[in-house]
């Protein structure tokens, strides 16, 4: 039951994380355009005010979803030099601590970005005459998405665990 449920789910989550990969690397691309753009327009004395604003926006979520795509695929850095000289009795809870530690981490920061986010609702981006909310919400959903895929992981651990998954009892 557990692995009928877990097979959904994981085939759900790779859905969600193949959108977010498509929208980075759009992201990416008009960030690419807007810059090459905007360095056109000085070789030609033309001013685009406005690509410094719109390249920090497109770089904000690119970033942040980028961080939630490391998360889901684990390619975040990892100190391993501790982790390959503790013994293996050790490993486990050590992992459990980091995940925990991740968790209560990503949380904090996600309560403090939204109240970062609230607390400047009305400061405009002045070129794109738009809220600095909308770059506001990039940390928001990016911190929102990589808490949500730290705890997907942990859920896999402890399910390792109790099921007694051998790369489990290997620290994997």
């Amino acid at each position: 039951m557990i692995g009928g449920i877990m097979h959904t789910f994981n085939r759900i989550m790779d859905q969600m994380v193949k959108g977010i990969s498509i929208i980075t690397r759009l992201l990416m691309i008009a960030m690419i355009v807007v810059v090459f753009s905007a360095a056109i327009g000085r070789t030609l004395n033309i001013s685009f005010l406005w690509s410094n604003d719109l390249s920090l926006l497109l770089f904000a979520w690119f970033c942040f979803l980028a961080i939630s795509l490391a998360s889901y695929r684990q390619t975040h850095p990892l100190v391993d030099l501790l982790i390959e000289r503790i013994p293996l009795w050790a490993k486990v809870p050590l992992k459990l601590v980091h995940f925990i530690l991740i968790i209560g981490f990503l949380s904090i920061m996600l309560v403090y970005t939204i109240k970062y986010a609230f607390a400047n609702r009305m400061t405009t981006i002045t070129t794109l005459k738009i809220s600095f909310l909308w770059v506001s919400t990039s940390g928001i959903v990016g911190l929102t998405l990589t808490t949500f895929f730290e705890v997907m992981h942990l859920i896999k651990y402890l399910i390792a665990l109790f099921t007694r998954d051998n790369s489990v009892k290997q620290g994997a």
